[in-house]
């Protein structure tokens, strides 16, 4: 829900929406790292071509971003929660989850 400064005629997102909106874009930032990783093991195995190769490593430079995006949005909903332990151990499983992909 929507709070409202009703001086100013303000409407500002609460708290909860935010915490919403930030754990739906987490989410999302996961399932794309999950595509990455998925990409990643069907090579496993197999001799790459050099297309591959190249596709590889465009598909990792783009992976940069994403750990980018996701350590913005992780802070912010870690700012805004009261139960920082499970934050910061999404965190971790997240970076993990990175780094081994």
């Amino acid at each position: 829900m929507l709070g409202a400064d009703v001086a100013s005629g303000i409407y500002t997102p609460s708290k909860s929406s935010d915490s919403s909106l930030l754990t739906r874009k987490r989410g999302v930032l996961k399932g794309r790292l999950t595509n990455l990783e998925k990409y990643l093991d069907s090579f496993t195995g197999l001799t790459l071509t050099s297309e591959q190769i190249i596709e590889i490593k465009l598909r990792a430079h783009g992976a940069s971003s994403l750990l980018n995006e996701f350590n913005t949005v992780q802070s912010q909903i870690e700012e805004l929660s009261e139960e920082l332990t499970d934050a910061l151990q999404y965190r971790e499983s997240f970076e993990t989850k990175y780094y081994i992909a």
